[in-house]
């Protein structure tokens, strides 16, 4: 069967998702993304709360449409715009994406979301959680628990990111954690996601994908067209806005330090995976999108602190910033 062409009118945007998804599935990605035994304990885990396993043919999909409606309830209040209405939003099992909104030749939108990007930012949360207290970890795959340190868990955190960037596979440490160091992991990787998702979101409705001649062929994929990442510094600023809304609303009453933290913890994982420092002529490096995010949201006092924390590996800084984030 020969693909779509690039013209193909497509009747409704789940269609187009699955046509997608039909897409990238062919070309074949088979990437084992499970560990036995922190399988098995998360499976008894959910069993005891009464919360069913995931569907092992699309383990993301339930968590991306609850983040969906939780997302786009917060863009109805504060933009009077439903993301849902043209577009729609699923999980993608192939290392050539991370997260992407397509649009169709007839302006429908689909907006995916790689299944190895979210289990890297699950599993670096709870290093990044873990590391702030070794003793919260009830099980590590890679020693007694009784035996970790804050810095190999920060190092370990590290580690996922460059096996992603060169594989396309999410595998390295993981932990368990007890339940009250988990719900600020699941807290805070709530906000990471919502930021992902609510950054694709805000390319749709500020219109930045509505020129055809701005956006590109997918190199695996070639029939498919998306805004190429970081194509534009005020695409990609406009963008992060939106994506911190997305945050702001995805858990409620958030203090702003937790805020300043997943923001920080999304940009260190872009850069780990390929996202540049330094910005060019045409793409604003993780860096200046840092700093105009912080500046932005939160203060140039606390922008500076940042800068101190990661250029100069001031870690005081970084606890100074977190300090005035209010």
């Amino acid at each position: 069967m020969s693909p779509p062409s690039r013209d193909k009118q497509f009747a409704s945007p789940s269609e187009f998702l699955e046509e997608i998804r039909l897409a990238f599935a062919v070309k074949g990605a088979d990437v084992d993304l499970t560990e036995n035994e922190m399988h098995r304990l998360t499976n008894e885990d959910m069993m005891r709360l009464g919360i069913p396993p995931p569907d092992p043919r699309d383990p993301y999909g339930l968590v991306i449409e609850n983040l969906v409606e939780r997302v786009s309830a917060g863009f109805q209040s504060r933009y009077q715009v439903d993301p849902r209405e043209g577009c729609a939003f699923g999980a993608l099992e192939h290392p050539s994406v991370n997260a992407r909104c397509f649009r169709s030749s007839n302006g429908l939108y689909a907006i995916v979301i790689q299944d190895g990007l979210m289990n890297l930012l699950h599993k670096r949360t709870k290093l990044l959680t873990a590391a702030l207290d070794p003793s919260t970890v009830v099980y590590c795959n890679r020693k007694p628990t009784e035996e970790l340190t804050s810095q190999e868990l920060r190092e370990w955190a590290h580690e996922l990111g460059e096996i992603y960037r060169v594989t396309g596979v999410t595998k390295g440490a993981m932990v368990k954690l007890k339940s009250d160091a988990s719900a600020s992991a699941t807290h805070l990787l709530t906000m990471c996601e919502a930021f992902v998702l609510g950054h694709e979101i805000g390319h749709m409705v500020a219109g930045h994908m509505q020129d055809d001649s701005l956006l590109v062929a997918d190199e695996v994929v070639p029939w498919l067209h998306f805004l190429p990442e970081n194509a534009q510094h005020k695409f990609e600023f406009e963008a992060d806005d939106y994506g911190f809304s997305a945050m702001e609303v995805s858990v409620s009453s958030t203090p702003k330090p937790l805020l300043l933290a997943a923001l920080l913890s999304i940009f260190t994982t872009m850069s780990l995976i390929g996202m540049g420092y330094q910005q060019s002529e045409t793409h604003p490096g993780w860096w200046q999108r840092v700093q105009r995010a912080v500046a932005r949201h939160f203060s140039l006092e606390t922008a500076e602190l940042i800068r101190r924390w990661i250029d100069e590996r001031d870690e005081q800084a970084g606890i100074a910033a977190l300090d005035t984030a209010h």
